[in-house]
């Protein structure tokens, strides 16, 4: 019963001074899948951000996103009915933007880490094209087809916005962690974002 004591007490003081001396820093990269909230333009994202620990489970991140989506949609004209061309037209919209996050760990511990983040951020956009139509020659009798472009926004924009976020990573060798990310968020110029990658971070 002594020695069945004795191992107990062993094991809780071990775990109690590996949590105390959890990193207390971390430096983390991310890349992945992005898209609109309307699901019209898919992307890419990427980021960097370094992160503190004020108590076990209490985190302060700050870092920067980018990313890009495009699309484009084929117009086919066949003015010489021999020949059937193909005219892409194409949009691009792409961003930067400065997060900040605080972040509540679920579970923290050597290998394993759960966090929920809620944040804000301030973000940079430059896009193309609003909106387009497309009037084929059958309405025009011209033997192309004409495109009608529509911009309602500046094309250049600067918006404050918040996001929510879920991240989870695996401590590997040397304090080396990888894991996932996945979250959304939404800005003042009435854009929504789902945003889910991959991280690979060092922890000091």
């Amino acid at each position: 019963m002594k020695k069945l004591l004795f191992l107990s007490m062993l094991f809780i003081s071990v775990s109690a001074f590996a949590q105390k001396n959890l990193p207390s820093k971390k430096i983390q990269l991310s890349g992945g899948y992005s898209r609109t909230g309307s699901g019209d333009m898919p992307g890419y994202m990427y980021g960097a951000e370094y992160a503190k620990y004020f108590k076990k489970k209490t985190s302060w991140a700050v870092g920067f996103n980018g990313f890009i989506y495009d699309g484009s949609e084929s117009l086919f004209s066949s003015s010489d009915p021999n020949k059937r061309s193909n005219g892409k037209m194409r949009y691009t919209t792409a961003g930067l933007q400065i997060n900040s996050h605080l972040g509540i760990s679920i579970i923290r511990n050597k290998f394993h880490e759960l966090q929920f983040r809620l944040g804000a951020l301030v973000k940079y956009q430059s896009a193309s094209i609003d909106g387009y139509a497309i009037t084929y020659p059958v309405a025009t009798n011209y033997p192309e087809p004409v495109v009608t472009f529509y911009n309602y926004n500046p094309q250049r924009t600067i918006a404050a916005g918040g996001s929510v976020q879920v991240a989870y990573n695996y401590t590997i060798k040397n304090k080396i962690s990888i894991g996932f990310l996945g979250g959304v968020q939404t800005d003042s110029e009435g854009d929504l974002i789902y945003q889910t990658g991959l991280t690979f971070g060092r922890k000091f």
